[in-house]
């Protein structure tokens, strides 16, 4: 925000769009349209289809990864990516400060202690300077979030994760098809989550007809 300038919108000053900006549209062409339509009269309408199948072999190739699972919503990816561990009740788990309610309420399902870390104030990632502070003899997670397609610094965040001992789970909802040190995201991480939500940048749709949400299982 630029007090000097009184002529910007936010200070006041006339709107440069007559109407209000969606911050997500979707795009949706024929294919997508004929792609419910199929899905719809095959009679998996629930999900878990044969589409679902190919979806997730898709991503794999794409990502270059051995597994992935689609699932129903972010907030189930997540739970799942803590409950693989069987963390005893009670322990920690650093998550970013900045993030949507899932990522908090996943550990929380499993009956794990949240514990909110400070993020850069520019781009809304875990703070690697301070990470190391929120650490404890009950910590067995950090939870990393890519904020608008930005990608955490996941080199740093796995080195101290591995210095501890402790299990990565890489929020990577808004961020696929970004790319981290040459790789895409989504690899980085022990656990990496994806959402195909209709805000995000690539959407299956959401509720039982497209399953949303995909988790990336990186260690067998």
């Amino acid at each position: 925000m630029n007090k000097n300038n009184p002529s910007l919108a936010i200070n006041g000053g006339p709107k440069t769009a007559g109407r209000n900006i969606l911050i997500h549209v979707p795009f949706l062409d024929e294919d997508d349209f004929k792609a419910v339509e199929t899905a719809t009269r095959s009679t998996f309408v629930s999900g878990d289809g044969p589409d679902c199948r190919k979806f997730e072999n898709m991503l794999c190739e794409y990502l270059g990864v051995k597994h992935a699972l689609f699932v129903n919503s972010a907030t189930t990816a997540l739970e799942m990516a803590f409950r693989v561990k069987n963390f005893p009740q009670g322990a920690e788990v650093i998550l970013s400060d900045f993030t949507y309610t899932s990522t908090a309420v996943a550990a929380l399902y499993n009956n794990l202690k949240i514990v909110l870390a400070d993020v850069y104030p520019d781009n809304g990632s875990l703070d690697i300077s301070k990470l190391e502070s929120y650490i404890t003899d009950k910590t067995v997670a950090i939870a990393a979030v890519d904020y608008g397609g930005i990608p955490a610094e996941m080199d740093e965040i796995m080195a101290i994760a591995n210095k501890y001992n402790l299990f990565v789970v890489h929020d990577t909802a808004q961020s696929i098809g970004s790319i981290y040190k040459g790789k895409k995201t989504g690899c980085q991480g022990h656990v990496s989550t994806f959402s195909f939500h209709g805000t995000k940048n690539l959407t299956t749709g959401e509720g039982e007809l497209l399953l949303p949400m995909m988790m990336q299982l990186l260690k067998e």
